[in-house]
């Protein structure tokens, strides 16, 4: 009944599960099949070790181990981590870059007449260049050929070319998609290289244009910079540009220039992203896709269901460098395509699942992980090998980055998400080092910042949450959450409405577990650790989110916080907890001394040492959970039942 805890029947039955399946103990049943009944009346928490620790052992390894908790007229019951899914992985290769449909003469495009033929000065002074010793300026060598473009010696120099394109845009679907490419370098990573390209009407006028830089790398490296053509283009500018920061020659050095023209956005240079694509705030017709650049530029994302068929868009109105683009209109459960655009060139076609509508009790199968913190190299290779699985979606319990600034945002969580957050919807919860900048200093700019790099449903850190049958309350609990607060009401309001009701599952998910048992300084701290051990206590999840799940019939709360392994399977009757901190940071040790507290009555498996993720499958009324380490080595798996 709503309101009230569930039958301890459930209780029995589900914890009886979860221990045969881990090789724990489970209850014995009556001959005639059922269930040993259990009445509140001898249920109480602190004896609950004590009923469960006499119990009869079943193997895991025999389906008899199953019958005996098997409370439907049936032989056996369903076991979702040992099926294979009926849509295996679907892991498509990048597309090949598209082709040029042509490319235009540049005249003189890497200064071989060794003089500035075909360019003109506006601005400071431009030369070719050829290779000297170092009695003679000690000038690199070229790209290909004798000579380059050398920016000379002014502050700020500009050399730029008008090609004539009014005959070829006249003609019916002629290409309207600019690449100008150059390689470029400079002397010592001292001074900036930039390039530009430019749309001018017959009357020199300028229409639209694009500048990429700047570039600082003595080695040659190969840049480009695009530009959709509007209409009234006649001719397309080229621009080079070099700013000296450094003594008295500015060296920005530019060779092997190329214009070529295509029907499609061209490809787009990833480094000129600082987050590329990850998806949040799925639905099952609608997700955002979010992503980063380093200057302000309108994003288009192009979607369909399928990567040749990409119909629909959604485009920013103003120029922004975080973005969050919504696309809407998706086909519920069923795999989408979708290619983002910045400026005028496109990123590669990624695919995702939208979610189960509430009434498709389908096969789910989801990742769920926390804290890879300062460990991008770990968290990289765990990427790798989700990525791997196609799971549907993420869930990430917090701590996400050591300190809440966007280096940590971009570094050590962004770039090695990359090959999972673009095609597997996240969500998360925000953990305490996402309110830090720096140390364990809190900061409203950090707490800002995660706002910033998310799109979550609400406010963004209390909300209920739906995919098929499985319900997913996210909580913040670097927020005040007790009883009384905005936050507990939220968190009450969400579990017993129609979405959490209605699920076979429901589930939570936040940063700090109830029963925090261990804490080694040693993973991010010099400090000892009986000082923090307080402070990474959880009392209000205990005193007031607690109760609350037992109300509403939560059954599995997923944590993070301790860099650990840790399962508890009833407390503090009936709710499971699962502590899932592996994802990349320091590891708890599991020395004596780091034990700050005795909760082991209640917990069932703990492991250290491990960088981990769970992989949750929900098939058939069945949940499976499993541990999996970096490598594929299963820790530790347990079920629940509705």
């Amino acid at each position: 009944m709503l309101g009230l805890a569930r039958p301890y029947a459930v209780f029995t039955l589900v914890a009886s599960l979860a221990l045969v399946a881990c090789g724990g103990e489970t209850a014995t049943p009556e001959d005639d099949g059922d269930v040993v009944d259990v009445t509140e009346d001898t249920l109480e928490p602190d004896t609950l070790a004590e009923d469960t620790a006499e119990l009869d052992t079943l193997s895991p390894d025999t389906w008899d181990a199953w019958d005996a908790v098997d409370t439907v007229p049936s032989d056996t019951l369903h076991d979702p981590l040992a099926s294979e899914d009926p849509t295996p992985p679907f892991l498509p290769e990048d597309p090949p870059p598209p082709e040029p449909v042509t490319c235009l003469d540049v005249v003189n495009p890497n200064a071989e007449s060794g003089d500035l033929t075909g360019w003109r000065v506006t601005e400071g002074a431009f030369r070719a260049q050829d290779e000297t010793s170092i009695f003679d300026g000690d000038f690199p060598p070229s790209f290909e050929g004798q000579y380059y473009f050398y920016a000379g010696k002014a502050e700020r120099s500009r050399l730029v070319q008008d090609v004539d394109v009014t005959a070829l845009l006249a003609e019916e679907g002629a290409p309207r998609n600019a690449v100008f490419g150059a390689f470029v370098a400079d002397y010592n990573s001292r001074d900036e290289a930039w390039i530009g390209i430019a749309a001018v009407d017959a009357d020199g006028a300028v229409l639209a244009s694009h500048t990429q830089g700047p570039f600082v790398d003595e080695q040659w490296q190969l840049a480009e910079t695009s530009l959709a053509l509007p209409e009234g283009t006649a001719a397309i500018r080229l621009e080079l540009r070099g700013v000296r920061k450094k003594g008295d020659s500015n060296d920005a050095y530019f060779d092997a220039l190329t214009l070529c023209l295509y029907d499609e956005p061209p490809p787009a240079d990833p480094a000129q992203l600082h987050a590329l694509p990850y998806l949040m705030n799925v639905t099952p017709t609608e997700v955002t896709v979010m992503l980063e650049t380093r200057t302000p530029v309108i994003a288009r994302v192009d979607y369909g269901d399928s990567p040749d068929a990409l119909t629909k868009s959604a485009t920013e109105e103003t120029p922004v460098t975080t973005h969050a683009v919504r696309l809407t209109g998706l086909t519920p459960g069923a795999r989408n395509w979708y290619r983002v655009v910045v400026g005028d060139a496109a990123l590669p076609p990624y695919d995702f699942l939208t979610a189960l509508p509430p009434e498709d009790d389908g096969r789910i199968e989801l990742v769920m992980l926390g804290d890879n913190q300062d460990g991008p190299d770990v968290f990289a290779e765990l990427v790798q090998e989700i990525a791997a699985t196609d799971p549907d979606f993420v869930l990430h319990a917090g701590d996400c980055v050591q300190n809440g600034q966007r280096w940590d945002y971009r570094e050590t969580f962004l770039k090695p998400y990359f090959g999972l957050g673009n095609r597997a919807p996240l969500v998360m919860a925000q953990g305490n080092h996402e309110t830090y900048s720096s140390g364990i200093f809190i900061s409203n700019e950090s707490r800002a910042l995660w706002e910033e790099y998310v799109d979550q449903p609400g406010d963004e850190h209390c909300f209920g949450w739906r995919w098929g049958s499985l319900f997913v309350m996210v909580i913040d609990t670097e927020q005040a959450h007790a009883f009384g607060s905005a936050q507990y009401a939220c968190v009450e309001d969400a579990l017993k409405s129609d979405m959490a009701q209605t699920a076979t599952f429901r589930t939570a998910i936040f940063h700090r577990p109830a029963l925090v048992e261990w804490w080694d300084s040693v993973a991010s701290f010099p400090s000892p650790v009986t000082f923090f051990a307080g402070g990474m206590d959880a009392p209000d999840v205990r005193e007031s989110l607690a109760p609350l799940f037992e109300q509403y019939g939560v059954d599995l709360v997923f944590n993070g916080h301790n860099h650990l392994y840790q399962y508890v399977p009833a407390w503090p009757y009936t709710v499971s907890w699962v502590s899932s901190g592996g994802g990349g940071g320091g590891l708890e040790s599991g020395a004596e001394s780091s034990r700050v507290n005795d909760w082991s009555p209640f917990v069932d498996t703990t492991v250290f040492g491990h960088h981990h993720y769970l992989r949750v499958v929900i098939e058939e009324g069945v949940m499976g959970v499993q541990a999996v380490a970096l490598g594929g080595e299963v820790l530790h798996s347990f079920y629940i039942l509705p």
